[in-house]
């Protein structure tokens, strides 16, 4: 959708089953309904004798009494770590209609910040681009945002996948909203947005007095906004990844999001802002990695659904790429593949099935750079494994079969009976450049095996 196309239709609630109408969900985790609150253009919300009250701008005439104002006491904010699921939310058989295990839900991963200057910001800015769908949809809904927390509620311009009480559905959108830690979550209108598109979430102090604030939360490319008067100061700021009733990795979108030209001020001044990661689920490989704290435009990762190979024979060494400045073909391949103890940026994949049944290997860190297998003259073990830039061809193409011991193989599709080989010897601690050696081999032995995490299949 383009920036001067109209806001999405909102009257329709996300998808909520017929036996569980009373809840919705928002960025806040599930709610009751009547708790979820359209603030429609000409509105805004006002903290006022102790209420949150929905006013209309120009006629400063209150519309409705939303919410009681609550502001709690402790180090921290109340969210993430008060987000819930009720049982009757979480996934279920079925056949039995019983609980079953399922993936995190809640806020997933993030980076925050806290103000303690004694002054509050007044402008916080990122830019990120709308991810591709994830390759399947099963009424899942995923959030990533940019926001500002007091106590007790957040404000955040959010990018979504999925339902909520705000509309969306099996497509990307985009809305404002303003929730407290348990009782109201207050939305502007949505508007549907297309994979490709940059987005860039703003949050704005508008006004300051008696120790109260005033803030817009906006689009700006968009022309949708949510605007608070009179609240509690928003001190801590998030970089954040959150997911509900995801089922399969695929409901998430592979690879990693960049949340880039990252700005916040304080008084006028830009702030170096020192963000702190937290990895509160992994169960799809989701991290945070903090690129660059600089007040010019600082850069936080959200990686999504990626994959890992790790050596079945060497303990906790994993296949490592490092793409650094492969941007184009080169003919014999670039970069460096090697080994690493433990799994980080450089050791996450997008794992791609093509057509024909083979697979390729594409590093989540860099882009479009793949995993290569020259094969030549390999009578025992040797050749090259390096990498490549996208598109794929013969030699970046690979076929990973499953073994009657859960174990895996990576067998290059250009050359015969050639398989991808890991010697992690000696390499039993993080090094800055990796270790070990990864080439090829003609047979498949111990060091030709790999546990692949989320299971490729």
């Amino acid at each position: 959708m383009k920036a001067n196309q109209a806001p999405h239709p909102t009257t329709a609630p996300g998808k909520i089953p017929s036996t569980q109408d009373d809840l919705v969900l928002t960025p806040g985790g599930w709610r009751p309904k009547s708790k979820a609150l359209h603030i429609e253009e000409g509105h805004h919300v006002l903290a006022e004798d102790g209420k949150l009250k929905k006013v209309h701008t120009a006629s400063k005439t209150v519309v409705q009494e939303l919410d009681d104002v609550k502001k709690t006491s402790g180090e921290k904010p109340n969210m993430p770590s008060n987000v819930s699921v009720p049982d009757e939310k979480k996934v279920k058989s079925k056949t039995k209609n019983e609980i079953i295990p399922s993936y995190g839900e809640g806020w997933i991963t993030y980076a925050e910040w806290n103000n303690t200057s004694g002054n509050p910001i007044n402008y916080f800015t990122t830019e990120w681009v709308v991810p591709p769908a994830p390759t399947t949809y099963n009424g899942q809904t995923i959030f990533i945002f940019n926001g500002m927390q007091s106590s007790d509620h957040i404000l955040q311009p959010v990018l979504q996948y999925g339902p909520s009480a705000a509309g969306g559905g099996n497509y990307w959108s985009i809305v404002n909203w303003y929730v407290s830690s348990s009782g109201a979550a207050l939305y502007s209108s949505l508007v549907q947005v297309d994979p490709g598109q940059s987005l860039q979430g703003v949050m704005t102090l508008t006004d300051q007095s008696g120790g109260l604030c005033s803030y817009t939360s906006s689009f700006p490319d968009f022309f949708i906004d949510l605007q608070v008067y009179d609240v509690e100061e928003l001190t801590y700021v998030y970089e954040s990844l959150e997911a509900y009733e995801i089922t399969t990795p695929s409901d998430y979108p592979a690879g990693k999001v960049s949340m880039t030209g990252i700005r916040i001020f304080i008084g006028g001044l830009a702030a170096t802002p020192s963000w702190y990661p937290v990895n509160m689920v992994t169960d799809c490989n989701q991290m945070c990695n903090v690129v660059s704290n600089a007040s010019s435009g600082g850069q936080v990762d959200l990686f999504l659904f990626t994959t890992t190979i790790r050596s079945n024979y060497f303990s906790n060494v994993f296949l490592r790429m490092n793409g650094t400045g492969v941007t184009h073909y080169v003919s014999t391949g670039a970069g460096t593949v090697n080994c690493q103890y433990g799994a980080s940026i450089f050791e996450r994949y997008v794992i791609t099935i093509q057509t024909g049944g083979s697979y390729t290997i594409q590093s989540a860190q860099f882009p479009n750079v793949l995993l290569r297998m020259d094969g030549s003259g390999v009578t025992t073990s040797g050749g090259t494994v390096n990498c490549q830039y996208a598109p794929p061809g013969s030699w970046e193409k690979f076929n990973i079969v499953k073994q009657t011991d859960g174990t895996y193989y990576v067998a290059s599709t250009a050359f015969t009976t050639t398989y991808l080989r890991m010697d992690g010897t000696g390499v039993t601690s993080f090094l800055a450049n990796g270790g070990g050696t990864v080439n090829c081999s003609r047979s498949v032995g111990a060091w030709e095996k790999y546990v692949i995490f989320p299971d490729l299949y």
